[in-house]
């Protein structure tokens, strides 16, 4: 995928194929039926494979975005990462690749220019870096949560020992 570094698309490859959701097209379209992800499930590509299915996933939805201007993978992670229970490895991993996947495509975009109708460029408007930077802010705050609670339950395993 263009714009990504290789280690995290191979993280996030990686990822999704431990997935039980990419054990199968109707398996993925259910997840897709999600309200976040709704208006990318008619065109969903199908795959025979696990491995095609994962890659032509990752490459329909890596340059959309919601009209809010959320990106798909981002929303496909994170929504993944609710389905699985928190103790689960899955849980965490898909919320890591999340924040680590939004940091990487924000940084593209953030920088990035917006084409005005006759052509030319135009800087991002203010207020489209500020929405960002809040989603930024909003998603390292469900994380921290997340890793809170994590060392929650770790530390009072300590205990019971």
């Amino acid at each position: 995928m263009r714009g990504l570094p290789q280690r995290l698309l191979s993280a996030l490859r990686q990822a999704l194929m431990r997935c039980n959701e990419f054990q199968s097209t109707p398996l993925l379209r259910a997840v897709f039926a999600a309200e976040e992800l709704q208006i990318w499930q008619a065109s969903l590509p199908e795959a025979d494979n696990l491995q095609s299915r994962v890659d032509l996933t990752l490459d329909y939805l890596r340059e959309k975005r919601r009209r809010s201007g959320e990106h798909a993978l981002v929303l496909l992670l994170n929504v993944l990462s609710s389905r699985y229970d928190p103790a689960d490895e899955r849980h965490g991993l898909l919320a890591d690749l999340a924040t680590q996947l939004w940091a990487c495509l924000d940084t593209h975009s953030a920088s990035a220019d917006i084409p005005d109708r006759d052509g030319g460029k135009v800087s991002s408007p203010p207020s489209t870096r500020l929405r960002r930077l809040e989603q930024q802010r909003d998603v390292l705050q469900q994380e921290l949560e997340l890793r809170l609670e994590k060392l929650g339950r770790i530390r009072k395993a300590l205990e019971d020992v």
